[in-house]
């Protein structure tokens, strides 16, 4: 398919939410200032030629100097945080900046070429042209670039035709050994197609099968995987990209105990992202779950609590009739949000859950303290906490009336007096 190799900044600029084309003079004067040259890259350039409106800005940097991207910021008002080995940095918008643009920052990447010492290694990365540097991308769609050019013509470099497989509804990668070089890539491709519904081309299906049954996949960091994974829990449908992974069987080729089921993909939308990863490895038998959350040290440290509750649940079966207080004590301990989401996943929970929550927003509170009970006339020692945490029990199972302070003070000492006797 034949396609224009420019673009008039004006066909840009309708694209773009409101004062971002300002935002790009002012970064694109910077960077010729210092001989630099900046390019719109990835999903901005993609959203530009699928006519989608732009609301993640990644931009190339060909030729930057040290300070080149420190003064873009400065002239924003703006931060910088700066990524990895790669010199990748987001410039971070102040917040009434980024509420009214529509973006909260801007990703800025050296252009540079990559090289593999071996098969999933980190890269070795060079500075180089943006025809380099787009060679090294993903996908065809993701390897598009347009040479900013205010008020000009704007060259556009698409040398895998790109704007080609958008057309086509396609998902393909640039080479055979794509996914040797960076197995990662792989979730990269169930995300992209499945968000711009794209289909996997053959070839690249055949690549994912035959790198989800090659040693590559466990050299890959466990850091790494779990950034992929993260960024597609955080997909408005991570439901049709795990399913993917899923069937390509990647999931069990990075831990055995991950796995996708499609019963849960109502239940995802429930879940806060930071915890959706339970559904991978929440029906894991014990000992793989265990294994995965004792091995895998990026986990974030609640995730330890799930295979105890796993443990738990035939006591929690057992708590449908049960008071208050004796959901309590067994589920005070666990993470609020660990809970939310396992009880997304298991119906037993959720209804314990769900009564857990109501009795503990309709009890009373607590109005009294330690000092308190040392005033009344108890004395210091592990008594002092054993009867607040009976009076907690109690309000929370509405027992105690009247529930006023005095009322909680009365409770305390009758319940003081009557074990001292």
């Amino acid at each position: 398919m034949l396609h224009k190799d420019t673009i008039h900044w004006l066909q840009i600029v309708t694209a773009l939410p409101p004062r971002i084309s300002e935002i790009l003079i002012q970064l694109h004067t910077i960077a010729t200032s210092r001989g630099a040259t900046l390019y719109i890259v990835g999903g901005a350039a993609r959203s530009l030629f699928n006519h989608d409106l732009i609301t993640d800005l990644d931009l190339a940097i060909a030729n930057a100097q040290p300070d080149t991207i420190t003064a873009m910021a400065t002239v924003l008002n703006a931060t910088i945080t700066h990524h990895d080995q790669f010199a990748t940095a987001t410039i971070i918008l102040p917040s009434t900046s980024a509420e009214s643009l529509g973006i909260a920052g801007i990703d800025i990447v050296p252009t540079r070429t990559e090289t593999y010492a071996q098969p999933g290694a980190l890269p070795h990365v060079a500075p180089s042209d943006i025809r380099s540097d787009l060679a090294r991308r993903d996908i065809s769609v993701n390897a598009i670039a347009i040479g900013l050019q205010p008020d000009n013509e704007c060259p556009i470099y698409d040398p895998f035709d790109g704007r080609g497989d958008l057309a086509r509804g396609v998902a393909r990668i640039l080479h055979s050994n794509s996914f040797f070089d960076d197995p990662t890539r792989i979730i990269r491709v169930a995300r992209i197609a499945t968000r711009l519904g794209l289909r996997v081309d053959t070839a690249t299906r055949h690549a994912i099968r035959i790198a989800c049954t090659h040693a590559v996949i466990t050299r890959v960091s466990h850091h790494r995987w779990l950034q992929e994974l993260r960024k597609t829990m955080q997909e408005n449908d991570p439901a049709s990209a795990l399913a993917l992974l899923q069937r390509w069987g990647l999931l069990r080729a990075i831990h055995p105990s991950l796995c996708y089921r499609k019963r849960y993909a109502q239940s995802l939308a429930q879940i806060p992202a930071a915890v959706r990863l339970i559904v991978l490895f929440w029906d894991a038998p014990l000992h793989h779950m265990q294994d995965f959350i004792q091995q895998w040290h990026e986990l974030p440290n609640t995730f330890r609590q799930i295979p105890l509750l796993r443990r738990q649940l035939r006591q929690i079966n057992h708590l449908d009739q049960a008071p208050a207080s004796a959901i309590a004590r067994l589920l005070q301990h666990f993470d609020d949000a660990i809970l939310t989401a396992i009880a997304c996943v298991c119906a037993p929970l959720a209804e314990i859950v769900v009564r857990w929550h109501a009795a503990r927003r309709n009890a009373p509170k607590i109005l009294v303290n330690g000092t308190d009970l040392l005033a009344l006339g108890i004395p210091a020692g592990p008594r002092i906490g054993e009867l607040l945490d009976r009076l907690s029990m109690a309000l929370l199972d509405q027992t105690i009336t009247p529930s006023d302070r005095a009322g909680q003070l009365a409770w305390i000492l009758h319940k003081f007096t009557s074990h001292s006797h």
